[in-house]
């Protein structure tokens, strides 16, 4: 990967040449009304525009999704015509807002907006005369917080923000690839689970979160309300294999179980972390086709966190003994990471059940919890190793040769964690 970033700000480089705007776009994906009265136009814009009445506004491009479209892909078509934007780079999810509004005509509503993180390389701002303004500019992120029309708006100008830092001090430029994994899985997919209601397919993982490394992270998946067997299930799976195929990205799709019965060790593991991954769609996991996933059976990501992360450490300790005659060095080095990075990321949620997932947000839940922690001094070496692209093998394998005892350390937190729960609960 190449490419400068330039000053802080929502512009972005996508190679050397080529310089964009980065910028918000959303898309509410449900709207409810005691009345049935036609729906009034959404303002558009993390552009601010000038109306002929005066009134000026600095919203993100948004608006309603259309039968059979996911939030994600209502929200590239919304921002195709609502700001003239066609060639646009997915970067990150950035969470869903839900909030309560009076309608034009007075009528209570309340409204669920989904919102994303995307890069483009032409912004030019048109005002849509058509629609009533006579002016349109973009803003620059350090602007956004205090342009913007609603305040709520500015938790995800600052999620936005750390998203762009991080990249930015790799430097890592916005992965091509991964946009073409998304828009290309998500557009095949969409238009085969418009015609199951019910199913579903949502993005997880670093392609979610914004911190996708190319080269080194995989595009993880996860589908639900299809049976494993059926041909819509074997269909999903040759759409991701396709698209595999096509960027060179890992990619893994996973279906959800609707429950865990007769699952243990690393397979109940798994299934409990499939429900727990459903249950952040409005956190940091983005609906890519299909519809919102139906009520799915309670498996507490935190029941028994000790032995989850004593599997963990075991399947750690196991990948570090194999030979490289056995495995793949690159593959063993980042699965390991991996394994310290999703049993923090357990450890972390014990404390907020609906925190950021990012390995600099663990880090910090860990340090003020739990401070002076192996694990949390590990995580900041890896999250600096990754923003530098990850492309050093023997810095890689030196990271991952210590997992096993910050596993150890953690091991033991769960389980003074989890004895407290139990005499509580004597108690």
């Amino acid at each position: 990967m190449s490419g400068r970033h330039p000053r802080q700000g929502l512009r972005c480089t996508h190679n050397p040449i080529m310089a964009g705007m980065t910028y918000l776009s959303s898309v509410p994906h449900r709207r409810v009304s005691p009345s049935h009265n036609a729906p009034s136009r959404l303002p558009d814009g993390l552009l601010e525009q000038i109306r002929t009445t005066g009134e000026r506004q600095v919203v993100a491009p948004k608006g309603r999704i259309e039968p059979g479209e996911s939030p994600l892909i209502a929200a590239a078509r919304e921002v195709s015509e609502e700001a003239g934007l066609h060639d646009m780079r997915y970067v990150a999810f950035l969470g869903q807002e839900a909030y309560r509004f009076t309608d034009h005509d007075g009528t209570p509503a309340r409204k669920t907006v989904d919102w994303f993180l995307v890069a483009a390389t032409d912004t030019t701002a048109t005002a849509r005369q058509a629609e009533g303004f006579v002016a349109a500019q973009w803003h620059d992120l350090p602007d956004a917080l205090t342009a913007a029309s609603h305040a709520s708006f500015h938790k995800y100008v600052r999620r936005a923000d750390e998203i762009i830092a991080w990249r930015r001090s790799g430097p890592l430029d916005y992965s091509d690839t991964l946009s073409q994994a998304v828009w290309g899985f998500s557009r095949q997919a969409n238009a085969l689970l418009a015609k199951h209601p019910g199913a579903g397919a949502a993005l997880c993982g670093s392609g979610a979160r914004g911190d996708f490394i190319e080269g080194w992270s995989d595009l993880d998946l996860i589908a639900w309300g299809l049976e494993s067997a059926s041909p819509a299930a074997v269909a999903l799976r040759q759409f991701a294999d396709e698209v595999s195929h096509q960027t060179g990205i890992r990619i893994s799709l996973h279906l959800a179980r609707s429950d865990g019965d007769g699952a243990d060790g690393l397979e109940r593991l798994h299934a409990m972390k499939l429900h727990a991954v459903l249950r952040r769609t409005h956190i940091d996991v983005p609906i890519v086709a299909g519809t919102r996933a139906a009520s799915l059976p309670e498996v507490p990501h935190t029941a028994n966190l000790a032995a989850d992360i004593g599997h963990l450490r075991d399947f750690a300790y196991l990948r570090q003994a194999a030979t490289p005659a056995d495995i793949d060095r690159i593959d063993r080095a980042r699965r390991t990471l991996a394994v310290l990075s999703s049993a923090a990321r357990q450890t972390a949620l014990t404390v907020d059940a609906h925190g950021l997932l990012r390995l600099p947000d663990v880090v910090a839940t860990l340090d003020q919890h739990w401070p002076g922690t192996e694990a949390a001094r590990l995580l900041d070496d890896y999250d600096a190793y990754r923003r530098t692209g990850a492309a050093n093998l023997i810095r890689a394998e030196q990271l991952a040769s210590q997992v096993p005892p910050a596993l150890e350390e953690l091991h033991h937190l769960a389980a003074a964690r989890d004895s407290r729960r139990t005499t509580i609960q004597a108690t």
